[in-house]
């Protein structure tokens, strides 16, 4: 029964009112709680991936000089979305450049709630107009939560999955951490097995960098957030380094993680207009004159 009281409205609850009402609010007790738990959890989680990045950085496992006049623009694509292909790749090849598309194959032909993955027909056309493939885990695993053993058996799946879109290809692939989650415990084997290794972090690499911990700036939402990224390759025309971008879908509607195509559109052509070389990270490793194992 509902019971105006001045400018106060009071619900009066009786018998079965009162035992729904209570169950309710124990219900969404309970949801609030446990919606807090998973806050603290994320961010818990977010604090040990950022920790974990900063002993990595001060321990470089394959430092790598890099010399003060290089000036070299990297675009990377996570997960790979479907439209990354479609709409990345194609402003990629717009402007004669390539970039490179790290591939989790279990990922490849699935769909998922805000976006499709890209299809193995999708892989074929990236490797025909000269992008490259790197490696992305096969299962898009949380590297810090799994053994070297499950870590290495995913490994060699993806390897095996992705050699047959390239099976002449005699040069060790180069990898992207999935979550940019890299662990202490076993990114010596990651080290061994890739040309490269990359993260996250939003940093250029400069001086002496970690051929094994690439440092990357991230293109997402909000878009108007994405646009302004332009400020990195500005930053680099005024002290030289290598700039690596990643980001995952080039959509009109993109996920929190991805872009809209006039952005990325936006950011490629900026950094081909501002005399930066445009290369994949097998190609920028070639420029460089990196030998597998160097240091």
């Amino acid at each position: 029964m509902v019971l105006h009281d001045g400018c106060c409205l009071r619900i009066a609850l009786t018998g079965k009112g009162k035992t729904c009402l209570k169950r309710l609010l124990g219900e969404l007790g309970a949801q609030v709680e446990m919606d807090s738990l998973d806050k603290v959890r994320s961010r818990l989680e977010w604090y040990a991936i950022r920790l974990n990045d900063s002993v990595s950085r001060r321990f470089p496992l394959r430092p790598f000089c890099l010399t003060k006049n290089e000036w070299i623009i990297t675009f990377t694509i996570d997960d790979v979305p479907d439209t990354a292909e479609s709409a990345g790749g194609a402003i990629l090849d717009k402007y004669g450049v390539h970039g490179t598309f790290y591939i989790a194959g279990n990922l490849v032909g699935t769909k998922e709630a805000k976006r499709n993955l890209i299809t193995q027909e999708g892989c074929r056309k990236l490797v025909e107009h000269g992008h490259e493939l790197g490696c992305h885990t096969y299962n898009h695993l949380k590297v810090p939560y799994f053994g070297a053993r499950t870590i290495v058996s995913d490994l060699a799946r993806n390897t095996a999955y992705l050699d047959a879109f390239e099976p002449d290809r005699a040069e060790p692939r180069n990898f992207a951490y999935p979550y940019c989650a890299s662990s202490m415990m076993s990114r010596r084997l990651f080290a061994d097995r890739y040309a490269t290794c990359r993260g996250g972090g939003n940093r250029i690499n400069r001086g002496m960098i970690d051929l094994a911990f690439l440092q990357a700036v991230e293109i997402r939402q909000p878009d108007e957030d994405a646009a302004r990224q332009i400020r990195w390759i500005d930053d680099l025309s005024a002290n030289p380094g290598w700039l690596i971008f990643y980001t995952h879908d080039v959509s009109d509607r993109p996920t929190e993680f991805g872009c809209k195509p006039e952005t990325f559109e936006r950011l490629v052509s900026h950094a081909v207009r501002s005399g930066a070389i445009v290369l994949s990270v097998r190609e920028a490793l070639a420029r460089l004159g990196v030998q597998r194992g160097a240091t």
